[in-house]
């Protein structure tokens, strides 16, 4: 049986937005699968009915001229942005006294009564859960509390989207509410007055007490509601999405390293029982909405240039991960002056106690430290598919590197081009390699990447920038030794053998470079066993996802 019964309404005034909007949030916004009590002019009632379909509406034939805030509101509590009509700012008034007003009158009461904005802005473009919002246990809930969102504006610091009260507590706060406006209106006599929000927000100054803040932002209350009522959650299954940059398809074909890495997240958090999702659009309408309407605990985000969209989630845990090549360079600031101000500075203005940095290295948690990060960082490294790459003993191709990734000027493969029994793979973005030369393998798919790589003996990355590549990591669980540049070696155990670093001053001198290829391969070769073991106890997917969650549930 039903404990939560919803409140909300719909008058056509002159609004902030036109009816063909309302109709559009419509068809998403009033499919919550609850029993509403509608208060609206008859005349709309085929109308809202046409939405609702065979969700249960009862509905209260009730217009504007009958509201019982008429008495209050003044025709100058009007502005052209904030409230563009005297008839909105009576509606918004009257939500206190429609919910005491369903309570009243409704034949089979509920414990609590739910007001919510017909065209909620969090169901705008996505549709609510379609499970029931019954409360397990009614005392997961105040009693004598409005339980409410707050959100930091100009003039007001609460959302009226969506009010949660008890129903022995709608008369008080009926009392406070009408009190308050009457006795704002006695000292302020503007625009501000039409603004519900305005009023709890002086009474939440003055009778704190009457308020159960549980979220932040706009209607995220009702996603708290959701969350309370939601048996998955109940049994304290962790909800994540993780925001992908919306370039190209997860999982991809073959090249996307930010996309690999997304999806090798997704699949290992499955298989270890986390709901988890992928929103991977490049519109950031679109996955603020998919984040403010989804039921989760935990929202992150993998694409740096999306650090715009945190001051927009609601989500009370936001974790951010850089995957920029030159952020540990030593003229990181200076040689890549836009990402330095415009992402990296602002994850700086952004910090919070809501938002976690997963760095990828150590040298990128200092590099945000240093510049007065003071919130939580956590280093959580990238890894390997031990469960994808294929591992052979013995390669196919014993005097064979291999050399994988963007052919671009970064990765440099066009230094060490004329160097023997290198076969280089990857697709062509620029520099002056030769794609014509018999070594230029071409691109690989993801699934030739997993069966191939172990065909090498070792393999090369000697960019001039790199956070954490994911391909020396593959290489190390195919078997095969790296020989790679500085920038190329975070978390890596540099005392190993078959870790071998070209310092940035040797990196044009192809006599030493090809010599220590060679010194490599030659220990590569006969260690394949314990390069393997080592890749498996440190960078498994498997593991690292396990110390991913062991951290952010901290």
């Amino acid at each position: 049986m039903d404990n939560i019964t919803i409140v909300s309404g719909y008058w056509q005034v002159n609004n902030k937005f036109n009816e063909e909007k309302y109709n559009n949030w419509f068809n998403t916004s009033l499919k919550i699968n609850q029993r509403y009590i509608f208060f609206c002019e008859e005349k709309n009632n085929a109308k809202i009915t046409k939405y609702r379909n065979d969700y249960e509406t009862i509905f209260m034939d009730y217009s504007i001229d009958s509201f019982y805030s008429k008495q209050y509101y003044k025709d100058n509590w009007i502005h052209p942005v904030h409230v563009p009509s005297k008839e909105l700012g009576m509606i918004w008034h009257e939500k206190i006294h429609m919910m005491k007003l369903a309570k009243d009158y409704d034949e089979n009461p509920t414990d609590f009564y739910v007001w919510i904005d017909a065209g909620v802005c969090i169901f705008r473009d996505n549709m609510p859960p379609q499970h029931r919002l019954n409360l397990k246990d009614i005392n997961m809930l105040p009693h004598n509390k409005l339980s409410f969102s707050y959100v930091k504006e100009d003039y007001h610091n609460f959302s009226a989207t969506v009010l949660i009260m008890h129903k022995t507590f709608i008369d008080e706060m009926h009392s406070i509410y009408y009190n308050k406006l009457l006795s704002l209106s006695t000292q302020i006599d503007d625009w501000r007055l039409g603004s519900d929000q305005f009023v709890h927000t002086h009474i939440l100054l003055s009778e704190p007490n009457v308020y159960n803040k549980i979220s932040d932002g706009y209607g995220a209350n009702l996603i708290e509601l959701y969350k309370l009522t939601d048996t998955h959650l109940q049994n304290n299954k962790l909800n994540i999405i993780i925001i992908a940059p919306g370039k190209m398809e997860i999982p991809p074909n073959n090249w996307g390293a930010i996309e690999s890495i997304v999806w090798d997240y997704y699949e290992i958090l499955k298989s270890k029982n986390i709901n988890v999702r992928i929103v991977n659009n490049s519109d950031l309408n679109v996955i603020v909405s998919e984040c403010n309407s989804s039921l989760v605990d935990i929202v992150h985000i993998m694409y740096d240039d999306y650090i715009y969209l945190i001051p927009y989630i609601n989500c009370k845990k936001i974790i951010y991960t850089s995957h920029y090549a030159y952020i540990t360079h030593p003229n990181f600031k200076q040689q890549s002056s836009n990402y330095y101000n415009d992402v990296f500075m602002k994850v700086i203005e952004y910090q919070s106690d809501k938002l976690t940095i997963n760095a990828i290295s150590n040298q990128i948690a200092n590099k945000y430290k240093q510049n007065n990060f003071n919130q939580k960082i956590n280093i959580i490294h990238n890894g390997a598919r031990s469960d994808l790459f294929l591992y052979n003993k013995y390669p196919l191709f014993k005097t064979k590197s291999v050399y994988i990734g963007k052919i671009e000027y970064r990765k440099a493969q066009y230094k060490y081009q004329s160097i023997s029994d290198i076969d280089f793979v990857g697709n062509y973005a620029n520099s002056p390699f030769d794609i014509n030369s018999s070594n230029y393998i071409g691109i690989w798919s993801k699934n030739q990447l997993y069966n191939n790589l172990t065909n090498y003996s070792n393999l090369i990355l000697l960019s001039d920038g790199e956070a954490d590549p994911l391909v020396v990591k593959e290489a190390l669980i195919a078997g095969l030794g790296v020989v790679i540049s500085e920038c190329a070696s975070a978390n890596l155990d540099k005392n190993l053998e078959f870790i071998t670093i070209i310092p940035n001053d040797k990196l044009d001198n192809l006599i030493y470079v090809k010599e220590q290829i060679k010194i490599n391969k030659e220990y590569s070769i006969n260690n394949r066993n314990k390069i393997r073991e080592y890749a498996l106890e440190n960078f498994d997917w498997s593991i690292i996802i396990d110390n991913y969650l062991k951290h952010i549930l901290i």
